[in-house]
């Protein structure tokens, strides 16, 4: 025996009402948490397929909703969960965004200390992987060698006494762009602190040697004009070609490559500014 169903105004009332409220709640959340409603939608749809009411994005719609939420409480309930996972997908994002400032200059855009630290422990790892051991136990020669370079602007202090700070931080900005433009793929640069910068290369001692010379000779050819006023600018430079040592994973900023790297640039600075020392 078959009964026909048969659907009254009301009926067609009370389902079209839960449709608009199926819109209405997914624009309401999409403007709460600066969401496209197409976002929503798809947090929504996947809590609906976990219901197994839909499974595809196409099916999962106002009707599937209207077919699984015929209790006022029910979609209460179903919107306090979307609710939930939109702040937890914000926060996500928040934080992630966050940790990646965490890394970088506000100044230049280049990566901070903590930045190039993080870098150079990616590139510890592959230093490490690429070490290996012949059959006597004694480490062989690396595949790949590494440099780093380690620069500071001359007479940087004179600057910012003679045309004040804004001078300064215009020639860091300057600075950090010719960089930039000057950089390769592997190359990983960083602002150290104050008027100093590193850059650690995938070269042996001599191509960094002159690498580091091209970008001295680079910013002593540049002309840096700051309100209409010509500044002569130029850097010194100490490079070192990086030796690996398991300890460096520990304090990698205080890696004894780094002490030697500062020592050939204060060695720089020592024998005149504007040239590029090699230990």
């Amino acid at each position: 025996m078959t009964t026909d169903a048969i659907y009254t105004k009301e009926d067609v009332r009370e389902a079209s009402g839960r449709v608009d409220d199926f819109r209405q709640n997914v624009a309401k959340l999409a403007e709460e948490h600066d969401f496209s409603e197409g976002d929503v939608r798809i947090i929504a749809k996947n809590y609906l397929e976990a219901l197994q009411t839909c499974t595809e994005l196409q099916t999962c719609s106002e009707n599937s909703y209207d077919f699984l939420l015929t209790i006022p409480i029910q979609r209460k309930m179903f919107w306090d969960l979307i609710n939930k996972e939109c702040i937890a997908i914000k926060l996500q994002k928040e934080n992630k965004t966050l940790q990646v400032l965490a890394t970088i200059d506000p100044l230049t855009k280049l990566r901070n200390r903590r930045g190039f630290e993080k870098g150079i422990i990616e590139r510890m790892g592959y230093i490490q992987r690429e070490t290996y051991q012949n059959e006597s136990g004694v480490s062989g020669n690396r595949k790949q060698t590494y440099s780093l370079i380690m620069l500071d602007i001359d007479y940087f202090k004179k600057i910012n006494d003679t045309h004040g700070h804004t001078a300064g931080d215009y020639v860091l900005v300057e600075i950090s762009k010719l960089l930039l433009c000057h950089s390769r793929k592997d190359d990983l640069l960083a602002r150290w602190g104050g008027e100093e910068f590193i850059i650690m290369v995938k070269d042996g001692l001599d191509k960094a040697c002159a690498y580091a010379e091209l970008i001295r000779s680079k910013v002593e050819e540049n002309n840096f004009f700051f309100e209409d006023k010509k500044l002569e600018i130029t850097i010194s430079i100490g490079v070192t070609e990086y030796v690996y040592n398991d300890k460096d994973l520990e304090k990698p900023l205080n890696s004894s490559s780094i002490i030697r790297t500062d020592e050939a640039l204060y060695q720089a600075k020592k024998e005149g500014r504007n040239n590029v020392i090699c230990v």
